[in-house]
């Protein structure tokens, strides 16, 4: 092979190997959450839902025929992919650019000692 293309194989191979090793939670993230999500919310019943509501939130006002409702969208806002997906860019660029990632690193690594 001729010198010139060994930065063109690095860069692809860099590429690849991120890939690789991010597909496993962007995966997880388009599709298996949203299964681990049915499968929460149809494992509650109703009455188990307004008890939640009423024991942890009693602030939120939750009719009986919207609860199911109201509880995905608490689910979602709570426990949705967009903080799982700040997990994994973050994880991955303090594991690029070492714990001292500057702006994404993860807040443990400022409570060294």
């Amino acid at each position: 092979m001729l010198p010139t293309i060994y930065p063109a194989l690095l860069v692809s191979l860099g590429i690849l190997v991120v890939a690789l090793l991010l597909a496993p939670s962007i995966a997880y993230l388009y599709t298996g959450w949203f299964y681990r999500q049915e499968e929460i919310v149809a494992g509650m019943s109703e009455k188990a839902m307004m008890l939640y509501f009423r024991q942890f939130h009693p602030h939120y006002q939750v009719d009986q025929g919207e609860v199911t409702k109201r509880f995905r969208a608490y689910y979602r806002d709570q426990f949705g992919r967009r903080h799982h997906a700040r997990l994994v860019n973050n994880g991955y660029f303090e594991s690029v650019g070492g714990s001292g990632g500057g702006t994404f690193c993860l807040p443990t690594c400022f409570a060294r000692k």
